[in-house]
């Protein structure tokens, strides 16, 4: 298949390269390397071909990141194409831009791309698509954004709305727009000297909270005992924003329960230095998501709130919710990512018994066993090959010091083995052209797993990436995607180079399944083992090392999101 720009713009969006490997994506894009490829990218594409990438992208919810995505939309709208296309874009971007986290990236990465090209300032386009965006906003909606935050990316609506010289009257009231323009503490500044005193201002609050408890009350839903998750209230009236404004500013951890409960303000729209408040905490608990409680265990910990009965049983009670859960679509491996970075390695009995208290270890311990099975399943046909040479078995993770390689791998191939009705995993053996078949069934636990290869004496294994596709070959089943976890694919690999293994994957597209794709997840390794072809698509994605987005690049690859 042929290689074309939509399949390479596409392959960008997705793993941040234009090459089909991807190595762990942490700051900002590389500009200079990527901006003259991706102007040549856009020039082959028309406005309808480019709005149908970006609308399928933008709306895409497991993302790595959306940089890459935004980036390629301040390239286009800075690229030398047909005027009409460039404003049919531009009318486009409203509806694209879905909030202004994502239009502070936007700004950020077109003013990067107009300093590139030795420019200052935003192109009259850019300057267009920002103002557009602003008119298209809800006065409402305004007011939230600011409930959210000030801004990001080094960039906030009042330098926004300055920069592109717009007026109060293009977005709303001026009471709307204030906001932008003050410090929350010029904010409390001019109510007092406008006559809202404290006890003025409170009242207001007091009285939008009883309206605003009553529309809670009736739009709530109860299922089953699960934590409630409220809504924040997005009417903000100007006594609201005075409220928020007093939050960001206050110490006072009785005045921000207050507040926080008042408006129904979630564990993100929160200041930071208020988390360490136990009587706060016990609010915004229920407010926060699945793996918000994970990512932030560590810091709960710190702060001894697994000390405090009320909250350690808030914490319990979200995260023993299996339906929260499967909403987050958590693999085992996330969870397992989550627990190894406590600095906890292979058996908590190597911890101190203060440690593992403070911790909640055998709680983590148990949920993380407890959640093979409970991630979405994707309906794809698996062939999953591990190499559990006995030599590579405890080695840890580059970005992850405190996970060994074996329960990695392990992890991630149980975790589709439970959910996936239609799955086989497989290790190389000694011998150099067979494979051994894990001897699993649906009532196994995941330590069985473990013992198991523990058991198995594998010295030295060839690794072969084309056996799997060989042994496959000879099976009644039909496979999607073949799946490798190997430390580093740099091995059982002629050449350095996909030419070999992609004959092979041809050969069973041809004969068995002409939508088959290929993956090789590297865990040691954190750059490319092979050349790849550069004007064929060869089916073959390269992941290199392990982190949360890993199990959304398999299945986004696998279900041909990007190629």
């Amino acid at each position: 298949m042929e290689l074309d720009a939509k399949t390479k713009l596409r392959r960008f969006c997705y793993i941040g390269s234009l090459e089909p490997v991807y190595v762990h994506l942490r700051g900002l894009i590389n500009v200079q390397k990527y901006l003259p490829q991706l102007q040549l990218l856009c020039k082959a594409m028309d406005d309808v071909a480019m709005l149908l990438v970006l609308k399928q992208v933008l709306h895409e919810t497991t993302l790595v990141r959306r940089d890459e995505p935004i980036f390629v939309y301040a390239v286009y709208l800075d690229s030398e194409v047909d005027i009409k296309w460039k404003i049919s874009l531009r009318k486009a971007f409203p509806a694209l831009i879905r909030n202004d986290e994502d239009l502070f990236l936007f700004c950020k990465y077109a003013a990067l791309i107009q300093r590139e090209q030795k420019r200052k300032g935003f192109s009259k386009t850019t300057k267009k698509a920002i103002t557009s965006w602003y008119e298209d906003q809800s006065p409402e909606r305004i007011r939230e954004m600011w409930l959210a935050h000030r801004g990001s990316h080094g960039y906030t609506h009042k330098t926004l709305l300055k920069l592109c010289h717009i007026s109060d009257e293009t977005i709303g009231a001026v009471d709307v727009v204030t906001p932008f323009f003050k410090t929350c503490t010029e904010l409390l500044k001019a109510a007092e000297t406008s006559g809202d005193t404290a006890e003025h201002v409170e009242n207001h609050i007091d009285a939008d909270a009883v309206s605003n408890d009553s529309k809670t009350e009736k739009d709530a839903k109860s299922d089953g005992g699960d934590v409630e998750k409220t809504k924040s209230n997005t009417e903000m009236s100007p006594s609201a924003i005075l409220s928020v404004s007093k939050l960001r500013t206050t110490k006072n951890k009785f005045e921000a329960v207050k507040i926080i409960r008042k408006f129904k303000l979630r564990f993100n729209q929160v200041p930071a230095h208020l988390y360490r408040f136990p009587q706060v905490m016990e609010v915004l608990i229920p407010t926060m998501s699945y793996i918000q409680v994970l990512k932030n265990w560590r810091n709960l910990a710190r702060q001894n709130h697994f000390e405090n009965p009320k909250l350690m049983k808030l914490c319990q009670t979200l995260l023993e919710n299996k339906k929260l859960l499967h909403k987050d679509n958590i693999h085992p491996i996330v969870f397992l990512m989550q627990m190894r970075d406590l600095v906890v390695r292979d058996d908590i009995a190597k911890l101190t018994p203060k440690r593992v208290e403070a911790l909640k270890m055998p709680l983590l311990k148990q949920l993380y066993e407890e959640s093979f099975g409970s991630n979405e399943a994707t309906g794809l046909r698996m062939h999953i090959t591990i190499n559990i040479q006995k030599n590579y078995r405890k080695k840890p993770l580059k970005n992850h010091k405190k996970l060994g390689f074996l329960e990695a791998a392990i992890a991630l191939a149980f975790g589709y083995y439970k959910k996936e009705k239609e799955v086989d995993v497989f290790y190389w053996m000694d011998d150099k052209l067979n494979l051994g078949q894990m001897p699993w069934d649906k009532n196994v636990k995941v330590d069985d797993v473990l013992e198991f290869c523990d058991i198995l004496d594998i010295t030295k294994t060839n690794q072969r990436l084309i056996v799997p596709i060989l042994r496959a070959m000879e099976r009644k089943q039909t496979y999607d995607v073949f799946l490798v976890i190997v430390p580093t694919a740099g091995r059982g690999n002629p050449k350095q180079s996909s030419e070999f293994l992609s004959k092979f994957l041809d050969k069973y597209r041809e004969k068995r399944n002409p939508k088959a794709k290929f993956i090789i997840l590297e865990l040691l390794k954190f750059r490319k083992s092979m050349r790849y072809s550069d004007t064929r698509n060869e089916n073959i994605l390269e992941i290199c090392g392990l982190d949360d987005h890993t199990t959304n690049l398999i299945n986004n690859f696998a279900l041909n999101h990007f190629g």
